[in-house]
């Protein structure tokens, strides 16, 4: 199946994973490779605000102190998905019209 022959949804979706990941790959590496600790400085940030509307909701919940990188990290996709997918539909409808 083409990308053009996908509903507006999938292709809103597929784009949200996709900065969700790229994110995620580029403000590791930058805290990996181009800071000296284990914390995020000024430059990493913006590569991170992304992550950063996942990241306070899941402190609302408890034991959210225990939560691993991975589960941080799936949450995240499957939000960023989410709101890909809701922005897909709107397109959608309005090109509809």
């Amino acid at each position: 199946m083409n990308w053009k022959n996908w509903p507006y949804w999938l292709k809103g979706g597929v784009i949200g994973v996709s900065v969700a990941l790229l994110s995620s790959i580029l403000s590791l590496s930058c805290l990996y490779f181009f800071t000296s600790e284990s914390s995020w400085g000024l430059g990493c940030l913006p590569l991170a605000l992304p992550s950063v509307p996942t990241i306070y909701i899941l402190l609302y919940f408890p034991g959210a102190n225990s939560l691993s990188n991975t589960i941080i990290f799936f949450t995240n996709t499957t939000f960023w998905f989410i709101i890909g997918a809701f922005a897909g539909t709107f397109l959608g409808y309005i090109k509809s019209k």
